[in-house]
């Protein structure tokens, strides 16, 4: 003889619920984590042009405004990846 659990409309639920609210949150991750990037890669590219098109005396002279753009993204918090776990084990 096979047994077989009876699941509730109310495990049903919860599960999609729960699933739902974890997309969410791992949407709004995925979006801080696009906007960090493309913040970095910003601040990358206009330290590139200015160290390209800058003599060496003057990358020497610029070094301090060059070493604050980069300080600038380490001292911004950056998104840490958090989830919120799917309780959902259905057999």
């Amino acid at each position: 003889m096979v047994m077989v659990k009876s699941i509730g409309y109310g495990d049903v639920d919860s599960c999609i619920i729960s699933i739902i609210i974890t997309n969410s949150h791992l949407s709004s991750q995925r979006l801080q984590f696009s906007r960090e990037t493309e913040l970095i890669e910003h601040v990358l590219q206009d330290i590139e042009h200015r160290v390209s098109t800058s003599g060496k005396a003057e990358v020497i002279g610029k070094q301090q405004d060059l070493l604050n753009s980069i300080q600038m993204i380490y001292r911004k918090p950056m998104t840490s990846f958090v989830t919120t776990p799917v309780p959902c084990d259905f057999p």
